[in-house]
C-alpha cells in the first residue's frame, strides 16, 4: 500500500513539473514566432520579417498585417505529417483559444510575378492555406499550384475562413487528390471584386473537381473577369472544375452565369451541367465573366456576403410579392427571433400569396384585422398547421426550427404530418444539418430570421438548397405557385 502511494505521489510530481515547461514552450513560441506565418519551412519572426526568406522577395508588416510577395518563386515543403504548403497561415481561433487573444486576417500584396507551389504530399497538400481570412490585391500576378495529394485533398488557395480578392492576376491549379481537389477553397466564402482569376484542377477526374469552392458561405463574383475551370494542357478535359456551393452562387453577370453546381458535397454529379448556361457541354473547360451593372444592392449593415443567409436575405426582400423587409431600412437582424404568425405569413408570401378557399376560422386568437389572418386560414386549409390546440394557433409564440421545419415539410409533402422526427430526417444534409444551416431541429431551439428566410429558399425557391442560382435568378418576379 505504501509502495503504492509512494509511486502515485511520484507519478504526480512528474506531472506538476512538465507545467512550468508547457509556459514556457508556449510563451517561447509566442515570442518567437508572433505572427504565425511560415513559408516554405520558414517561420515569420520580429528579426526576418522585413526579408523573410533573405533574398528580398518576401515581406512582412505586421501593423497593416500585409505580406507582400516582390517576384517570390516559394517552392513549400512538407509540414508535418499530413500537410505540405507553400505558405501556411496559422488558425486565429486556435490561437485565440491558446492565447486568449486573436490574430488578424490577411492581405497578400502582388507585386511583380510570383510563384508558390506545394510538393507531393501522402495525405494533403496546399499551395497557400489560411486559418483566417485572406484578400489578395496589386498590381502584380501570382501562379499558385498544389502538388498531389495521395490520400487526401489537394487545393491551390484553401482558407479555412473566407478568400477575398480585389485585384492582381491570379491562376490557381489544384494538382491530383483522392479526394477534393480545385483551385480556390474559401470555407466561408469566396469574393472576387477585380482582378483576373483563372481556377483549375490540372488532373480533372469524373468528380471532385472544384475551380472555386466553399461550403458555409457565398461565391460572390460581382467584378473582374474569371475563368472556372480552365484546363490545363495535358489535362482530360471529360471533367472540368465548377464551383460549388451550399448558397446561391452570387454573381453581378445575370446575362453570363458564372459557374454550375453539384449535387451533394461530394460532387457526384460534377459534370452534370444543366444545358440552360453558357456551360452546355461537359468538355468546356470554362466559362469566362464579363462586367455588367445589373446587380442588386443590399440594403442590409447586418448581413454580408460572407453570411449563410445573405443569398436567401436578398432574394426574400427582392422578391414579388416581397416575403420580409428588414427591422428597419438599413438592418434585417438575422438573428432575431420569429413568431409562428411571422413564419406562417412569410410561408404564404413565398408560395405568391395565395387566396384562402373558406373563411372558416378553428382559432380564438386569429383576428380578421391581423396581418396574419389569411396566411393562417390557408395554413390550416392546405394541412400546414393545427394549431397549438384545436382553438389557438398561438400566433405571437416564437418559432422552433421544429415548428418552422414541420411547416415546410407539410407545405412539399401534401397529407403528411412529420411531428415526430420524420420532417427533420428529411431536412437532412450529409452532416446531418436541416438545409445544411447549423441548427438543431427541436422545440426549444428558437429559429432566427436569417435561418427561416435561408430555410423558405433552400426548400421552396431552388429545389434543392445546392440547385444553381444567380442574383438575377434570386431576384426574379414571382408567379403564384400555391
Amino acid at each position: 500500500m505504501k509502495k503504492r502511494i509512494a509511486s502515485t505521489l511520484l507519478a504526480l510530481a512528474l506531472v506538476l513539473s512538465l507545467f512550468p515547461l508547457f509556459a514556457v514552450t508556449a510563451q517561447a513560441d509566442e515570442e518567437g514566432y508572433p505572427y504565425h506565418i511560415w513559408i516554405a519551412g520558414t517561420w515569420i519572426t520580429n528579426e526576418n520579417k522585413d526579408d523573410v526568406l533573405g533574398d528580398g522577395t518576401v515581406s512582412y508588416d505586421p501593423d497593416s498585417a500585409t505580406l507582400t510577395l516582390n517576384n517570390a518563386n516559394i517552392v513549400g515543403q512538407a509540414y508535418d505529417k499530413n500537410y505540405s504548403y507553400g505558405i501556411h497561415i496559422e488558425n486565429w481561433n486556435q490561437y485565440e483559444q491558446i492565447y486568449g487573444k486573436s490574430l488578424s486576417d490577411i492581405t497578400i500584396e502582388l507585386i511583380g510575378d510570383n510563384r508558390v507551389e506545394s510538393p507531393y504530399h501522402e495525405f494533403n497538400t496546399y499551395g497557400i492555406s489560411s486559418g483566417r481570412q485572406i484578400t489578395f490585391r496589386g498590381p502584380g500576378s501570382l501562379t499558385v499550384k498544389s502538388g498531389t495529394g495521395m490520400y487526401g485533398d489537394s487545393y491551390a488557395i484553401e482558407a479555412l475562413n473566407k478568400v477575398v480578392i480585389e485585384s492582381g492576376s491570379i491562376h490557381a491549379t489544384g494538382g491530383a487528390a483522392n479526394r477534393m481537389r480545385g483551385g480556390i477553397n474559401g470555407y466561408f466564402g469566396v469574393a472576387i471584386h477585380g482582378g483576373q482569376v483563372i481556377t483549375d484542377v490540372e488532373t480533372p477526374t469524373d468528380s471532385h473537381n472544384y475551380g472555386i469552392w466553399t461550403w458555409k458561405g457565398n461565391i460572390v463574383i460581382d467584378g473582374g473577369v474569371v475563368r472556372v475551370g480552365a484546363g490545363l494542357p495535358g489535362g482530360t478535359g471529360e471533367s472540368p472544375s465548377m464551383a460549388f456551393s451550399k448558397e446561391p452562387i452570387l454573381s453581378a453577370y445575370p446575362e453570363t452565369p458564372a459557374v454550375k453546381l453539384g449535387s451533394d458535397r461530394s460532387g457526384s454529379d460534377a459534370s452534370d451541367w444543366d444545358g440552360t448556361s453558357p456551360l452546355s457541354d461537359a468538355n468546356v473547360q470554362y466559362v469566362s465573366i464579363a462586367p455588367s451593372s445589373q446587380s442588386k444592392p443590399n440594403p442590409f449593415e447586418d448581413v454580408s456576403e460572407a453570411d449563410y443567409c445573405f443569398g436567401p436575405v436578398l432574394w426574400a426582400y427582392y422578391a414579388q410579392p416581397q416575403i420580409t423587409n428588414g427591422m428597419d431600412a438599413t438592418h434585417f437582424g438575422p438573428e432575431q427571433t420569429v413568431t409562428r404568425g411571422q413564419c406562417v405569413t412569410f410561408l404564404w408570401r413565398a408560395m405568391g400569396c395565395p387566396e384562402p378557399k373558406s373563411t372558416l376560422n378553428p382559432f380564438e386568437d386569429i383576428k380578421a384585422d391581423e396581418y396574419w389572418y389569411k396566411p393562417v386560414l390557408w395554413a390550416v386549409e392546405q394541412g400546414i398547421t393545427k394549431g397549438t390546440d384545436a382553438t389557438h394557433f398561438s400566433p405571437y409564440s416564437t418559432l422552433s426550427t421544429q415548428h418552422m421545419i414541420t411547416f415546410l415539410y407539410r407545405t412539399k409533402n401534401h397529407g403528411e404530418d412529420g411531428w415526430d422526427g420524420e420532417a427533420a430526417t428529411w431536412s437532412y444534409d450529409s452532416n446531418h444539418l436541416p438545409f445544411g444551416v447549423n441548427l438543431s431541429v427541436n422545440n426549444t431551439t428558437d429559429c432566427p430570421r436569417g435561418a427561416v428566410v435561408t430555410f423558405l429558399y433552400r426548400c421552396l425557391e431552388s429545389g434543392s438548397f445546392i440547385d444553381e442560382l444567380t442574383v438575377s435568378a434570386a431576384i426574379e418576379d414571382r408567379t403564384d405557385k400555391s
